[in-house]
C-alpha cells in the first residue's frame, strides 16, 4: 500500500505528486496544502503553471480528494511554500481555524468583503485587528488610557493614581484610579497644575493654574464668556497670583464686551483678593481713563466664595452695573448705561403698562428683610401725536416700596409716587407734543420681606391709545441693596 508523502512545491516546473497507476488498494488520494499563506495549484499535466488553465487551486490550509487513476502534479506561485501532503485513501481534512488551546492556526480571519482600509473586518494572528464599525459596551482600555461611560482618561504610563495627564468628562468627579477630574476637558501637570476648558454651564471658560507647591494661591489665568451669542456678549480675563498666602493675592481683571448698539467698552482692574473673593480695588482703567481708590468691583473668581450674610459688591462691564449679593451670590441688577443718545431702542404703544424697560431679581435672606435703592433716568419722545406717558414700578405681593417719579419736558415737570404694597405707583407726565423729549427721573426704595424673592420692574405706558413713544436712551438705571 502507498505511503503518506510530503512533496516539495516548486515555483518553476510542476512536481509529480502521483503517477497514473492501477492499485486496487488505493481508492482515492487526499492532497493537503499545509501552507497557511499561499495557494497551491494541482493538475494532470507536467506543463501546468501557477494559476494557469487546467489547474485546481487549493487555498492555504485547504485540501482536495482526487482520482488515483490519473497522474497529478503540483506547482506554486512563489518559492518556499510548505510541502504538499499526499494521503492515499484519505477521505477529508478538517479546515481548522485554531490549533491547541484555541490559538489561531491561519494568518487571519476576515469578512468576505474585507479590503484593507476600505471595507469589512479582519482579526490577524499577530493580535492586530481592523473593523469597519465598532460598538463597545463597558470599558475600553489600553496601555495608557481608559474609555468608559464616565469619560476618557489618558495617563503617563500604566493607569494609576497620580499619573493622570488628561480627562474628558461631562461632570467633575474621579477616574477609575481615584484621580480627581474636572468637568469637560482638562490637562493635568505636576503639583496640581492644570488647564481646564469648560462649556457645560453655557458659559465658556478656560482656566490655567500652575503647580507651585509653596504657593497657597498659585499663579492662575482664568477667562470667561458671558451672555454668549447675545447683543451684550462680554469676555472677562483674570491674571491672579502667585501668592504664598490668601491674604496678599493681587489680580488683574480685563473685560471687553459689546453693547446692544454695537459699541465696545474695554476696561481693566487691579484688585486685591483673599482666596477667590475680591477684597479691594487698587485701580481701574476704562475709556474714561484711570481711576483709583475705588470700591470693590468684582465679587467672584472661579469656584464659590464664602457666603457673607448681607454683603453686597458691584462690578462694571461695558457700562453694565451689576450688584452681587454676598448672602447667596445672586446678581440682583443689570442695567445698560452706554446706549447712544438718539438711537431708538424701543417703542411704547401700550396703555396698560406692559412695556417693561427695566427688571431685576430682588430677594432677602431667611430671617431678615432687605431694602433696595433704585434710581434712574429714561428719555422718551412721542412719535405720533400729542399725549402723555406714564411710568410705574411693580413687584409681587408683600413687596413694599416708595418710588418717586418726576416727569420733565422743557420747563414743565410733574411729580408722582408714594408708598405702595405689592402693586405700582408712578402717575403720568404733562401733555407733550409730537417729537418733544421727555425725561422720566425715578428714585426710591423697595423692601423685600425675610426669605422673599421677586422681580422688580419699571414699566411705562401711553395715556392715548393712538400715541406711540420711542425710548431713546437710558442715562442710568441702578439698583443696590442698602
Amino acid at each position: 500500500m502507498a505511503n503518506v508523502l510530503q512533496i516539495p512545491v516548486p515555483s518553476r516546473n510542476a512536481a509529480l505528486v502521483w503517477p497514473a497507476r492501477s492499485d486496487p488498494s488505493v481508492n482515492t488520494i487526499l492532497l493537503i496544502n499545509q501552507d497557511l499563506n499561499n495557494v497551491i495549484y494541482i493538475g494532470q499535466q507536467q506543463s501546468i503553471t501557477a494559476g494557469g488553465q487546467n489547474t485546481i487551486p487549493v487555498p492555504p490550509n485547504g485540501s482536495i480528494s482526487v482520482d488515483p487513476a490519473s497522474p497529478w502534479y503540483v506547482i506554486g506561485a512563489v518559492a518556499g511554500i510548505s510541502p504538499l501532503v499526499m494521503v492515499p485513501n484519505g477521505q477529508a481534512n478538517f479546515l481548522g481555524l485554531t490549533q491547541g488551546l484555541g490559538k489561531l492556526a491561519i494568518p487571519a480571519i476576515q469578512s468576505p468583503n474585507f479590503i484593507h482600509s476600505v471595507s469589512g473586518w479582519n482579526i490577524a494572528k499577530d493580535g492586530s485587528a481592523e473593523f469597519n464599525n465598532l460598538v463597545i459596551r463597558g470599558s475600553f482600555m489600553g496601555n495608557d488610557f481608559i474609555l468608559n461611560s464616565s469619560g476618557l482618561f489618558i495617563y503617563s504610563g500604566t493607569p494609576a493614581l497620580g499619573n493622570l495627564i488628561m480627562s474628558v468628562v461631562s461632570v467633575s468627579g474621579t477616574d477609575p484610579e481615584g484621580n480627581t477630574t474636572q468637568q469637560i476637558l482638562t490637562i493635568y501637570g505636576a503639583n496640581g497644575a492644570f488647564m481646564n476648558f469648560n462649556v457645560a454651564s453655557g458659559t465658556p471658560q478656560q482656566n490655567f493654574v500652575t503647580g507651585a507647591v509653596s504657593e497657597q494661591e498659585p499663579a492662575t489665568t482664568f477667562s470667561q464668556i458671558n451672555s454668549q451669542g447675545a447683543a451684550n456678549e462680554s469676555m472677562s480675563l483674570f491674571f491672579v497670583g502667585p501668592a504664598s498666602t490668601w491674604d496678599n493675592t493681587r489680580a488683574v481683571i480685563i473685560h471687553n464686551s459689546a453693547a446692544a448698539d454695537g459699541s465696545v467698552n474695554p476696561s481693566a482692574e487691579l484688585v486685591l483678593m483673599q482666596g477667590n473673593v475680591v477684597t479691594a480695588t487698587i485701580a481701574s482703567w476704562d475709556a474714561a481713563g484711570l481711576h483709583t481708590n475705588l470700591p470693590v468691583i468684582y465679587q467672584q473668581f472661579g469656584g464659590t466664595p464664602p457666603a457673607v450674610s448681607g454683603a453686597a459688591v458691584t462690578f462694571s462691564v461695558n457700562g453694565n452695573m451689576q450688584y452681587v449679593d454676598g448672602y447667596d451670590l445672586t446678581t440682583y441688577a443689570m442695567s445698560r448705561r452706554s446706549l447712544v443718545l438718539g438711537a431708538d431702542t424701543g417703542q411704547i404703544s401700550s396703555t396698560n403698562f406692559s412695556a417693561n424697560i427695566f427688571s431685576s431679581p430682588i430677594a432677602a435672606p431667611p430671617g431678615s428683610s432687605r431694602k433696595y435703592r433704585i434710581r434712574g433716568v429714561l428719555m422718551c419722545v412721542p412719535a405720533v401725536s400729542a399725549g402723555k406717558i406714564g411710568a410705574q414700578w411693580a413687584a409681587g405681593a408683600g413687596i413694599i416700596g416708595n418710588v418717586n417719579f418726576v416727569y420733565t419736558t422743557g420747563s414743565v415737570s410733574s411729580n408722582s409716587g408714594g408708598l405702595n404694597n405689592g402693586g405700582s405707583s408712578g402717575g403720568a407726565s404733562p401733555t407733550m407734543t409730537a417729537g418733544q423729549e421727555m425725561d422720566i427721573t425715578f428714585q426710591g426704595t423697595i423692601e423685600v420681606p425675610a426669605g422673599g424673592s421677586d422681580t422688580l420692574k419699571i414699566n411705562v405706558a401711553t395715556s392715548l391709545a393712538a400715541d406711540t413713544f420711542l425710548v431713546r436712551h437710558y442715562s442710568a438705571v441702578d439698583i443696590e441693596p442698602v
